[in-house]
């Protein structure tokens, strides 16, 4: 999955830079790296705080939503972020 996500932002900065085939690649190893580290941190701070099972549950449902409505379940990236942060909120209240 984070392979995939990376693909994609790594062709969408190719686009915008105007840059080869071959970077894109680079641009896509990159952000794997960077997106693994922060998913990685992300369960790390979730163990240290006690939320470990709330994280997970939280992952699972984003996972699930990304998987079977093809990475999007929002018309919008803003409307995205707002759903994701209520959903951690609520999530994190109880």
């Amino acid at each position: 999955m984070i392979k995939a996500f990376a693909q994609k932002i790594a062709v969408i900065m190719g686009v915008l830079l105007q840059v080869e085939q071959d970077r894109l690649e680079i641009f896509s190893y990159g952000l794997e790296i960077i997106l693994g580290t922060f998913a990685q941190l992300a369960l790390l701070l979730s163990l240290i705080m006690d939320t470990f099972i709330t994280i997970m549950v939280c992952l699972i449902a984003f996972a699930s939503l990304c998987y079977y409505r093809g990475g999007t379940h929002l018309n919008t990236y803003y409307g995205c972020l707002t759903v994701g942060i209520s959903l951690c909120f609520l999530a994190w209240a109880n």
